[in-house]
């Protein structure tokens, strides 16, 4: 049979150990329900991707000019069609 000292040490431990996870368990829950904590990391995060996606951009204008200047044209032709598109869209409510 083990020595009562042994049993007592054993439950101190186990003790311990508890303890520690609940405060690691509070502290975790605690993380989970402040939400400005978590929008701010969010936004950070998203910071951050954009700044590296901005540099990627730069790098490729750089090495590939044509591509940069064939998505840019790309994208003021997809804006053009799109305004022309909604003005014949209102001329054609407003004459109805």
């Amino acid at each position: 049979m083990r020595e009562r000292e042994d049993i007592d040490h054993e439950i101190e431990v186990k003790r311990e150990a508890l303890a520690v996870d609940v405060a690691e368990l509070k502290d975790t829950i605690l993380d989970k329900v402040n939400v400005k904590k978590r929008a701010r990391r969010a936004l950070r995060h998203g910071k951050e991707e954009a700044l590296e996606l901005a540099s990627r951009a730069r790098a490729t204008a750089r090495e590939r000019p044509l591509l940069a200047i064939a998505i840019v044209a790309g994208l003021v032709s997809l804006i053009a069609v799109g305004v022309a598109v909604k003005r014949r869209r209102r001329r054609a409510l407003v004459s109805d």
